[in-house]
């Protein structure tokens, strides 16, 4: 057990000089991808996310073919290996049931969601909703929201606070809409849930936050 955390930490460390050359290797990337589509730019910035704890495994001692093989790396002192794991999942447990309290925060959301007669929706967005899709939104309104807002996972939707359909002009409403619709086609929600566990596992990680 001593060995494979020793293995795991040292792993983690070495692996910091090469993770942080990533994530400026990134950002320089997306820079230059200014004018590409959102999709790509992400596909650049969540690959480079993804790859962190790759690094680690292949920088950890005893793994054929790591850079420690080619290059010595840190060794890291069985006293205190354990200890270090120990701190690391402390804390990421505790990140991580923030995360799970998000989530149960927008489930009690869609779960009171009042859904909206298509008759009161303009036009353009039963266009957009009825667009070829791999996803089917609903539109629907929630007292605890006080602003529009995408709440997605299982069971995607398009949640408006009461006021939106009375203040709003149709379109605002639809400029709204299609908004927060993007979001979900994109799969935005997912890919945000997957960037909060990868920080949450990798909050040590400087190059976690800045990429």
């Amino acid at each position: 057990m001593q060995v494979v955390a020793q293995n795991v930490v040292a792993g983690v460390l070495n692996s910091l000089p090469t993770g942080i050359g990533l994530a400026v290797l990134t950002a320089v990337l997306l820079r230059l991808m200014r004018q590409a589509s959102a999709s790509a730019r992400f596909a650049v910035w969540f690959s480079a996310l993804a790859a962190l704890p790759l690094l680690a495994f292949l920088h950890a001692p005893g793994v054929k073919g790591s850079a420690n093989q080619v290059q010595p790396g840190i060794n890291v002192p069985g006293s205190w290996a354990i200890p270090a794991i120990a701190f690391w999942a402390f804390i990421a447990a505790g990140i991580l049931a923030r995360i799970v309290a998000g989530i149960g925060r927008i489930w009690k959301i869609r779960r009171s969601c009042v859904p909206i007669a298509q008759e009161s929706l303009p036009g353009r967005v039963l266009e957009l909703l009825s667009s070829r899709s791999p996803r089917q939104v609903e539109v629907c309104t929630s007292k605890l929201m006080q602003v529009p807002a995408a709440v997605g996972l299982f069971r995607p939707a398009i949640v408006l606070p009461e006021w939106a359909l009375n203040d709003l002009s149709p379109d605002q409403l639809s400029a709204v809409i299609s908004h927060e619709l993007a979001h979900l086609q994109r799969w935005d929600d997912w890919s945000n849930l997957a960037q909060k566990l990868l920080r949450a596992v990798l909050f040590f990680h400087p190059a976690a936050w800045w990429i």
